[in-house]
């Protein structure tokens, strides 16, 4: 998906971002090593301390996590990036079609940005459902896309 972007200012980072996991201990100790050498700790703390559950994916850059270096709109875009290649992986090796939802997609993003998301909707296999505000986003996304869709929510007072 980043290939397939525009390469702006608004995209230089994208190729920076090194995504880490960490499996929530280290495992060069075995899980059940690791339960039993903090069980005492663990239950004086009424939580366990780590395991699977303190598993997480970090998104780093040059070894600072990325939300400390990017913009609120660069984040939202990779954001968006991010889930999209998750629905790649989904639709390719099991065959599931998912939806992606955005709320409030012009928030955060500026022009450029802007106009980087427009352009990775020509390579996105998925529905897309998103809420904006702003009804000047949709005339920029209407002309170039057949199946657009549109309707208006109004608050009941």
């Amino acid at each position: 998906l980043i290939n397939s972007l525009d390469k702006s200012n608004s995209t230089q980072y994208l190729e920076k971002i090194n995504v880490i996991f960490f499996p929530g201990w280290d495992v060069q100790e075995g899980l059940f090593d690791l339960f039993k050498n903090t069980r005492d700790i663990d239950a004086r703390r009424k939580s366990t301390s780590a395991g699977p559950h303190k598993a997480d994916i970090r998104f780093l850059i040059e070894d600072l996590e990325a939300k400390q270096i990017l913009s609120r709109g660069e984040q939202k875009l990779f954001s968006i990036l991010w889930c999209c290649a998750q629905h790649e992986v989904l639709r390719k090796q099991y065959n599931i079609n998912a939806i992606l939802i955005i709320d409030d997609i012009k928030s955060e993003l500026d022009d450029s940005t802007f106009k980087v998301f427009t352009n990775l909707l020509n390579f996105l296999n998925n529905q897309i459902i998103f809420s904006c505000i702003d009804d000047h986003f949709s005339s920029k996304i209407e002309p170039n896309f057949r199946e657009f869709k549109k309707f208006h929510v109004e608050q009941l007072k």
